[in-house]
C-alpha cells in the first residue's frame, strides 16, 4: 500500500509534528504503540505528540471496573477529556464518527484540507474524513 510522506504538519507558528513513523503501523484491538495501534491508541500517540493528555478512556474503566459508564457515549467522552465540539475542525483536533444508534465507532485527528489520520484494519494512514460517509464530528481542546 502506497502512504503519503508529509514533511512535518504545523500548529500554529512555534510548533511541528512529524508523524511519518505512525504511518503504515499494523491495526491492533485495544494497541497502544508504539509498534501497533488501534484507532483510539493512534489518537492518544498524536495528541500526546501536541502536548495534549488525553486519558485512556477503555483502560481507566476496565481498571476501575466502572462499564457503566460508556466510553461510547459523547457525553461521558467529552466530559472525560475536557474538550467541547467546533464546527470548524483544525489541525489537531479530535474526529470521532457515529454509527446508526449515535454512538462512538472510530475516530482519528483532523490534519488538514479535511484529511485525518487514522487507524483501522488497514493500519495507520491518512484518509479525507468524508470517505467514511458518516456522520461524524470534532472536537478541540478548551
Amino acid at each position: 500500500m502506497w502512504l503519503p510522506q508529509i514533511e512535518f504538519l504545523e500548529q500554529g507558528d512555534s510548533m511541528l509534528i512529524d508523524i511519518n513513523d505512525l504511518l503504515g503501523k499494523p491495526y491492533k484491538p485495544h494497541a497502544r504503540g508504539p509498534k501497533e495501534f488501534d484507532c483510539y491508541g493512534l489518537v492518544i500517540e498524536v495528541e500526546k505528540r501536541l502536548g495534549h493528555k488525553m486519558p485512556d478512556l477503555y483502560t481507566k474503566l476496565a481498571n476501575k471496573g466502572e462499564w457503566e459508564y460508556d466510553p461510547h457515549n459523547v457525553d461521558f467522552a467529552k466530559e472525560m477529556t475536557g474538550m467541547e465540539k467546533t464546527d470548524s475542525p483544525s489541525f489537531g483536533d479530535v474526529v470521532v464518527f457515529f454509527d446508526t444508534k449515535g454512538r462512538i465507532f472510530h475516530t482519528g485527528v483532523y490534519l488538514k484540507n479535511d484529511d485525518i489520520i487514522h487507524c483501522n484494519r488497514d493500519g495507520v494512514h491518512i484518509i479525507k474524513v468524508q470517505e467514511y460517509g458518516i456522520k461524524w464530528e470534532a472536537y478541540k481542546w478548551k
